[in-house]
């Protein structure tokens, strides 16, 4: 049952990747292929023999994951009616919600990039004056939580490392060598900046992006393209992995420990592919009625973007994936993601996987629709695109949507709209004086 459930998931996967392609959509695909690595390529692993997570609280895991399979499977064909019906009777539904480019966008996108690199040096260096190693700087954003309150600085370092992305890949295409040596350098300062924080998964994405439009034609993305980026992704996925067996090797201070796990369980959790053993942890406790969330955590998504200086009692406990993991792990620090099928399985049941299968469609609509709008042959409309659907909205997810569009979105739409700005010196008035003889 677990192998025809999988292969019915790939089928409407291929079916889906048809779509996106007709539709020469890139966010669509790259939104599809890091659905596949969690509810395909996770559950061929699970088959072959893989570990998973915590194999102790799995009851029958072929059987779980045989019905985890069938609710990814309702919400993806949700998701893709969704996108079939709005993309024929709507076409550019929802594109009035990205700004319109100009010819400076490139220019302040190059600016910027500089002035956030600025920004990131000098919060990595406070960083490490503060803490005084690697070590000590990834365990206080991890295990101690003595960053908590730094994540607007963070995210100010990740801008810098999308916008430096845009930048290099302008220079690419325009072939400025010294640009793109200048930009090279800000991304790479942005990101290791970035990973300070323990963060993966963004800094995998903006090079994802980056990776996209270099294997993609102007960025139109056509089979082919999808081909070549699929082998650079390998390469991804290997370097991402060998990143967390370090991390891990920092966090624990030994490198017998950071190598204690399986390598295809190591490169699943590096990659948040986990996401389908969380789902099979939903199917098993969570599918009674007993312990439903009943909406709690779409509700915490709204109050999460309240800043803690403004709400001094805000919980430190608003994600669903913290709750999740300790529901099972009480003493747990870190969290468990449980994805987009899972987040609504726990709060809303099987009426809410159909019903978030039908939000997901018509964020990617919405998404296709802007990357089209704000130009496809555009690095910052390609890059746009990758942060919104993998970082933004992954899988679909809108439960960190509001802090997420705060984070990420309005700063991103603010530089557009600068670069559409025509700043000009005021001309004084001058009185008129007559010609003499008049």
């Amino acid at each position: 049952m677990f192998f025809l459930a999988w292969m019915l998931i790939c089928a409407a996967l291929g079916l889906f990747f048809w779509v996106a392609l007709s539709l020469r959509s890139a966010p669509i695909v790259l939104s599809l292929m890091f659905f596949a690595l969690i509810y395909c390529i996770r559950p061929a692993m699970i088959m072959l023999g893989a570990n998973l997570v915590n194999p102790a609280l799995f009851n029958d895991s072929a059987e779980l994951g045989a019905f985890a399979l069938i609710y990814a499977f309702l919400y993806l064909s949700a998701a893709l009616v969704t996108v079939v019906i709005l993309s024929a009777a709507r076409p550019g539904f929802g594109a009035g919600l990205f700004p319109a480019m100009s010819s400076r966008v490139d220019t302040v996108s190059a600016l910027v990039a500089i002035l956030l690199t600025i920004v990131a040096m000098g919060i990595g260096a406070q960083l490490f004056l503060k803490f005084g190693s690697l070590q000590a700087i990834l365990f206080a954003a991890k295990i101690t939580k003595d960053l908590a309150g730094t994540f607007g600085l963070r995210s100010l370092v990740g801008l810098g490392a999308f916008f430096s992305s845009v930048a290099l890949l302008i220079s690419l295409r325009d072939r400025r060598i010294g640009k793109t040596a200048i930009f090279s350098l800000c991304f790479g300062i942005n990101l290791f900046v970035f990973s300070l924080w323990g963060t993966r998964l963004e800094a995998f994405v903006l090079l994802s992006g980056t990776l996209l439009v270099l294997t993609s034609r102007a960025g139109q993305i056509d089979l082919w393209g999808i081909v070549k980026f699929s082998v650079w992704g390998f390469c991804l996925l290997f370097g991402a992995t060998v990143s967390y067996i370090y991390r891990l090797a920092q966090l624990s201070g030994s490198w017998e420990v950071a190598f204690s796990r399986d390598l295809t369980t190591t490169t699943a959790v590096s990659m948040h592919m986990t996401r389908f053993d969380s789902l099979m942890l939903v199917v098993q406790d969570f599918t009674s009625g007993l312990h439903t969330r009943v909406g709690e955590d779409f509700y915490n998504g709204l109050i999460m973007v309240i800043p803690r200086a403004l709400w001094p009692d805000k919980p430190s406990q608003l994600l669903i994936g913290q709750w999740f993991r300790q529901w099972y792990e009480p003493n747990a620090v870190n969290g468990w993601t449980v994805g987009g099928p899972g987040e609504y399985l726990v709060n809303f049941g099987l009426a809410g996987v159909i019903l978030g299968g039908i939000v997901f469609g018509v964020m990617l609509t919405v998404i296709h629709s802007g990357y089209r709008k704000m130009g496809a042959d555009q690095p910052l409309s390609v890059m746009v695109s990758v942060v919104l659907v993998l970082i933004v909205v992954p899988e679909g997810s809108p439960i960190q949507l509001l802090p997420r569009v705060v984070l990420w979105c309005i700063p991103i739409w603010l530089v557009v709209w600068a670069a559409r700005m025509r700043l000009r010196a005021p001309v004084a008035s001058v009185p008129k004086v007559p010609f003499p003889g008049r």
